[in-house]
């Protein structure tokens, strides 16, 4: 559409009419500008997202605790986990009995009880600790866990063209 527009206004350019030119070229500019607002707009958005989808973390490393990025969480790590706590990589309940809310995964608001046994003490990144304490090993991180799967998932997928941008490629 761009391009038709820019090639109209330089035809009227060509043929000498300057006043249609510059009002054609100007609305090109216009939409230009709308566009790029809206694009700027949307990364302000999405890092915010990010912000708020990367969590803090306390780990235990060399036997004190502290508070790191989520990104900088590795596998391997204890994480520290708290009522509140948005866990921050794939874990498996070591110690401690906490419910956690994985709707983000499941969809079901109702939180799950976590125990530090094998089946059942699994815990995904990205899901909220709604009640107890307790401490999990990092199993997996970034694009390895459950939501970065995803994630990935959701990149790889295409969304087939509307019928209005099927019309609008056959008009133009």
């Amino acid at each position: 559409m761009f391009l038709m527009l820019l090639v109209a206004g330089g035809l009227y350019l060509a043929l000498g009419d300057r006043a249609e030119a510059i009002f054609l070229l100007s609305f090109v500019l216009v939409v230009i500008g709308i566009t790029l607002a809206q694009e700027r707009k949307t990364q302000r958005a999405l890092e915010s997202l990010r912000d708020l989808s990367a969590p803090r973390a306390l780990v235990l490393r060399d036997g004190e605790e502290i508070r790191i990025p989520g990104r900088e969480v590795v596998v391997g790590d204890l994480l520290v986990l708290h009522e509140g706590d948005r866990i921050a990589a794939d874990a498996r309940l070591l110690d401690g009995q906490i419910d956690a809310n994985e709707s983000l995964l499941t969809g079901e608001a109702v939180p799950v009880t976590k125990l530090p046994d094998e089946e059942n003490g699994r815990l995904f990144a990205s899901t909220l600790v709604t009640r107890g304490v307790g401490v999990a090993e990092v199993t997996a991180t970034a694009s390895a866990t459950a939501v970065g799967k995803i994630g990935e998932a959701l990149a790889t997928t295409s969304e087939p063209d509307s019928a209005l941008q099927r019309a609008s490629r056959r008009l133009v």
